[in-house]
């Protein structure tokens, strides 16, 4: 499972936090967050996102050699997953993450499923509004959208602010965590 929390949708679009959540084979759960203002630069950052989204770091040959990855999200095919792959070309790393991952859009499939209606109905498509829809509860944190989240997080930085960086935390997780449910309760209608 993985998310990412960007500065909005103007170009260019940079990653500022990211969840990866690793379900082990006996079933545990390992959310990892990384957030942009814990790492030198964004290179660094990226660096250390592509490590954790592998089992065994980024090595190319292990990457393609691991079969047994398989990346889920929630509209990562078109927005996560570009702007990843976008981010790491500004620093000259080529990465097409359909050569190391099997990848399950959830967006993608409800759509060609037609659990959700058209991209053109996004706003009734989101994933809170998907998950109270077929699953329902589970929201935690429901006073911030993604669109709040470029301005929460640079007030966080600029004023050093824990409790509200850990709430936008507590949100990407919350994202991951919703995706997860989504695919445990549909994941026979998924490829």
């Amino acid at each position: 499972m993985f998310d990412i929390e960007t500065n909005g949708f103007k170009y260019p679009v940079d990653i500022l936090m990211a969840t990866v959540l690793e379900i082990k084979d006996n079933g545990l759960h390992k959310y990892t967050t990384l957030s942009l203002r814990d790492f030198d630069d964004n290179y660094d950052f990226l660096c250390s996102l592509l490590k954790l989204m592998s089992p065994d770091g980024y090595d190319e040959l292990k990457f393609l050699l691991n079969t047994q990855t398989t990346l889920i999200t929630f509209n990562g095919k078109k927005f996560d997953l570009p702007v990843l792959r976008d981010n790491l070309l500004r620093y000259g790393v080529e990465w097409y993450p359909v050569k190391y991952f099997k990848h399950v859009d959830i967006y993608d499939d409800f759509i060609r499923n037609n659990f959700i209606r058209s991209p053109k109905t996004l706003g009734a498509n989101k994933l809170e509004s998907v998950h109270a829809r077929y699953i329902g509860g589970g929201i935690d944190i429901d006073d911030i959208s993604g669109s709040d989240f470029p301005d929460l997080y640079k007030e966080a930085v600029e004023k050093g602010d824990e409790d509200l960086h850990q709430l936008l935390v507590d949100y990407n997780q919350q994202d991951v965590r919703l995706t997860l449910e989504l695919y445990n309760r549909f994941k026979m209608f998924l490829p």
